[in-house]
C-alpha cells in the first residue's frame, strides 16, 4: 500500500501514514517525497505514523543512510515525531533517532498518537488529504 500524506492547517502539522509493507526503496522514496513537500510548503512539524504497517522489511542500512543525510526538519519551531506502536518499528526508530541525534534534536519516537499530540502541545488534529509533491 505504501504511504499517504495529510495536513492539519490549524496546527501546521504534516502527517505521513504508512500502510502495509515497508521496504528500503519505499523508505527512501518517502524521504525524497517529504523533502519535496517541505520545500514546497514550508511545513514545520510532522508525524511519521507507522500504525498501519503490517510488515517491516526495511534494513538497518537504509535507516543508517537516511540518518546520515541532512535533516528535512531542522531549526527553531520544527519537530519530527515517529509514531511507532509496534516494538520492532519502535526499536528501529530509536536506532534512527540515536544515529541522527546531533543533526535532529527535535526528533521524538513515541508509541501512541496521544504521546505525539502531547509533545506538539495539541489535544487533537483535523487532517485533510494532500497530494504528493
Amino acid at each position: 500500500m505504501g504511504y499517504r500524506f495529510d495536513f492539519d492547517s490549524q496546527n501546521n502539522l504534516l502527517r505521513c501514514s504508512w500502510e502495509g509493507v515497508v521496504t528500503d526503496d519505499l523508505l527512501w522514496e518517502n524521504f525524497c517525497a517529504v523533502k519535496n513537500l517541505v520545500a514546497a510548503h514550508s511545513f514545520r512539524r510532522c508525524i511519521n505514523d507507522f500504525s498501519g504497517v503490517t510488515q517491516f522489511d526495511a534494513s538497518s542500512k537504509i535507516i543508517e543512510r537516511i540518518a546520515r543525510v541532512p535533516p528535512i526538519f531542522g531549526g527553531a519551531g520544527t519537530m519530527l515525531i515517529i509514531l511507532a506502536p509496534k516494538d520492532l518499528i519502535f526499536g528501529l526508530s530509536r536506532m534512527f533517532s540515536s544515529l541522527s541525534e546531533p543533526s535532529r534534536p527535535n526528533l521524538h519516537v513515541v508509541h501512541t498518537e496521544q504521546e505525539a499530540f502531547a509533545l506538539l502541545g495539541i489535544t487533537s488534529a483535523n487532517f485533510s488529504p494532500i497530494s504528493d509533491p
